[in-house]
This record gives structure tokens, sequence and C-alpha cells, in this order.
């Protein structure tokens, strides 16, 4: 009697999860906002009552881009071609010179996030409800802390290369300067953790003092780090792909007061940020030049790499796959 193998389980093309896609200040209540990401065309605006809405940003009708030109409108947005109106639940509910709506006149509605100032996007190639939600920081709302406002940066790239940092101790000497006296990663669920005490010569308060740095991506394209450094300090590193061969990235920084908020500590924590920025695109030159390496060669002292990868594949299945559980691990 012959066994029959199961079949291979097909990849998507990009992981499912939350994803940034603008800066909270960039969405205005009055004007809809255009966005490519995932390879296809979005639209984002505010209600009337300031909630964020992202729908699919190609009109049914005959195909305009809803965000180039399109208004908002009582709690939707019109096309600028027909001015057929969309609710923020995706569905047509106006066309001015008809009384009878097509059935099949909608678009996709988009589970959003307003978190710490910035928009984020529920992707799902299932179409299924969040299951995980990003860190709500209490930091963000805190007067003592300069809040981050984060920097855009579209690079030729795919995902998998940016999440290969969390495990690779190697490149630290080499990119940023930094000796790393110990590393450490953590696999769990949606999160991959990395704790490393960093000789940092860009951060650190002294040449070759410790910088302790705790970091976490929550989900594939989250990436948040605590630095605890002479000026405690979150870094936000997010990443959206805008296509299969280009990554949409952002970086910013808050940094802690611990005494008066005057003029010359905002001009030490701009300094701060700016010599964290200075690390971050380290990376992305690496990142901008490099090719995928889908089959790395590796070698002892690089770091868990491919567990990293393996946790990260979980994104790209279908969530009752065995493969997730068994990725997440």
């Amino acid at each position: 009697m012959s066994v029959q193998s199961q079949p291979a389980i097909a990849e998507y093309t990009y992981p499912r999860g939350w994803f940034m896609v603008a800066r909270g200040n960039e969405l205005e209540a009055a004007t809809p906002l255009p966005l490519t990401f995932f390879g296809r065309k979005f639209v984002a605006y505010r209600t009337a009552a300031g909630e964020p809405v992202v729908l699919d940003g190609t009109c049914p009708h005959l195909g305009a881009a809803i965000g180039v030109g399109g208004t908002v409108d009582d709690d939707g947005v019109r096309c600028p071609f027909h001015h057929w109106r969309f609710g923020p639940d995706g569905r047509c509910n106006d066309i001015p010179y008809s009384k009878i709506i097509p059935p099949r006149a909608r678009v996709n509605s988009y589970p959003v996030r307003e978190l710490n100032g910035n928009i984020f996007l529920w992707n799902d190639p299932e179409m299924g409800a969040p299951d995980y939600e990003l860190p709500d920081m209490a930091e963000y709302r805190d007067p003592n802390w300069v809040k981050w406002s984060l920097v855009r940066k579209d690079i030729k790239t795919v995902p998998k290369e940016i999440v290969d940092n969390i495990a690779d101790k190697a490149h630290f000497p080499f990119v940023h300067g930094a000796a790393i006296a110990e590393f450490k990663n953590e696999f769990v669920g949606h999160t991959a953790k990395q704790y490393a005490m960093n000789l940092h010569e860009t951060l650190a308060a002294e040449p070759g003092g410790g910088l302790p740095s705790y970091a976490t991506y929550h989900g594939p394209a989250y990436l948040l780090t605590f630095l605890d450094g002479p000026y405690p300090a979150w870094m936000l590193i997010c990443h959206t792909p805008i296509n299969t061969e280009h990554v949409a990235v952002w970086y910013g920084t808050m940094v802690k007061c611990e005494g008066e908020m005057t003029a010359e500590f905002l001009d030490v924590a701009a300094n701060y940020v700016e010599l964290g920025k200075v690390a971050f695109y380290q990376d992305v030159q690496i990142w901008e030049n490099k090719d995928p390496a889908p089959q790395p060669l590796l070698c002892a002292g690089d770091g868990p790499i491919l567990q990293a990868r393996a946790w990260y594949s979980q994104f790209f299945r279908p969530r009752d796959s065995d493969a997730q559980q068994v990725a997440a691990e």
C-alpha cells in the first residue's frame, strides 16, 4: 500500500501581521492619503471623529485611484472619477447619479490601529482578524520623554534580509563598531527577542563603554528596542513591503529626560537621536546594496539566523497550519 504525501503549503507573497503605513500627522480629516504597499493601492483617511480608515485604493467602478484627487465626505471617501462614495466598511453608500447601488460596489476595509503617533494596517492574505496586538507605549504620552517622529526611507531589499539582524551577532563590530560582550535570542509565538551588551562606539557614554539593548520584534515588521545608555531611549524600526523588491523602512527614537526639559537637554536628545540614526543607516547601507541570500553560507559565531528565519516563516503560512506552530517554538 502506497503512502500519499501531504501537499506542500504554499507561502504567501507578503507576510501576515501589523505594518506601518503612515505617521499619524500625515493623515488629515479633509484629504485622503494614497498609499502603495504589498504591490497594490490603498487609500487612507480620517472620519469626522478622527478615526483612521484604510481601504483598497482602486475603485471597482472603472479602476480609478481613489486616493489621488478623491475627497473625504461624511465619513466616507469619494472617487475622483465619478464620485462614488465608500464608507469606513468599504461599501459604496452613494452614487450621485444613481439611486441603485450595485451589490458588488465595495472595496476591502482593513483593521487599523493608531499607536504612538503612527498608523498601522493589518495585512492578512486570508482576510482574518488580528491575532496579536502591538504594544501601546505609555512613554509616548509621558512629558518626560522626547517623542519620536519616524523618518521613512524606501530601499531595494526584501524583508527577510532586515529581520536577519535580530539574530546576526557577527555584524555588530564590523558595521557598527560595537564589540559584543553578551548576546542572546528568544523566539516565542509572534515575538523574537534579542538581548545584547554592546561595547558601542556610536551610542555608549564613553568609547568602549557598555550599552545594554533589549530588542523585540512584535510580529514580522515592528522592532522595538530599549537602549539603557546614558540617556534611556526607545528605538522603533518598522518596515513594510512596497512590492516584491522594495521596502519602506521607518526609524525613530524617544529619549527620556531625567531632570528638567531644558533647551540644553533637547539639544542633547536631538544629538542622541542623530547618533542612533547613524547606527541605523549603517544597516540600511548594507541592505540597499546586498543581494538576497535565501540559502546563506553560515559559520560558527554568526548567530541563530536560521532559527530567526524559521520564526519569521510562520507569518507566510495559513494560521491553521502546523508549520506555524513549529516555526514559533
